[in-house]
């Protein structure tokens, strides 16, 4: 793999239904490496081979259920992001996947590619804007020991903790806006933000969008 190209993200569908896994999978693999998987027990298999950015599960599966398969595959990858798929008559069905397999949404049937694609995009972007959120709070400059810190907790070395987060929201905001070229409605989706909620926070921290 040449270096400085970014990986193709890899989606496992564990769909029952053969020819709506070849429906999705031909419009997903526009953008993304589709596998497809049969079975819980095939796609627990190639968990332990393969690389996996994002699974969408059927509800219901020959071997096992799919909020079982989830978790199973949570314990073996548990960066992927979880999609559950089904009829949606069991409001108790999502509550379960989202409890036990911290599903990130239930996708409900019959599944339109477009509609997919559209809610995997979200989700990766937004699982992109949480990994930078925690290396930033990650590099927060602090002073383990200090005594100083010790006796004052919302101090940190170089400013206060309202500073440090004030600072790393900035940094987030401005992240999101250079990763969705200044459009806004985007850079507030990922940010989880309402646009209205994005535009204060530009005013707040006087960013310059343009230099953003």
């Amino acid at each position: 793999m040449e270096t400085g190209r970014r990986a193709i993200p890899a989606i496992l569908l564990v769909l029952m239904d053969e020819q709506e896994a070849r429906n999705l999978s031909w419009t997903l693999s526009i953008h993304y490496d589709c596998i497809v998987a049969a079975s819980s027990a095939e796609a627990l298999r190639l968990a332990d081979t393969h690389h996996v950015d994002a699974i969408i599960c059927d509800a219901q599966l020959e071997d096992m259920s799919g909020t079982q398969c989830l978790f199973d595959f949570r314990t073996r990858q548990p960066t992927a992001i979880r999609f559950l798929c089904g009829m949606g008559t069991d409001s108790r069905e999502f509550a379960d996947a989202l409890h036990v397999a911290a599903v990130y949404e239930y996708l409900r049937k019959p599944l339109f590619p477009e509609l997919v694609a559209l809610s995997l995009k979200r989700a990766l972007e937004y699982r992109e804007i949480s990994s930078e959120h925690r290396q930033l709070a990650h590099n927060i400059p602090r002073q383990p020991g200090s005594k100083d810190a010790d006796s004052n907790p919302s101090q940190t070395e170089g400013g206060t903790l309202k500073e440090h987060t004030e600072s790393l929201e900035r940094d987030m905001v401005i992240s999101a806006l250079k990763r969705f070229h200044g459009n806004q409605s985007r850079a507030a989706k990922a940010l989880g933000l309402s646009r209205v909620g994005l535009a204060n926070k530009i005013k707040r921290y006087a960013i310059d969008i343009e230099r953003a």
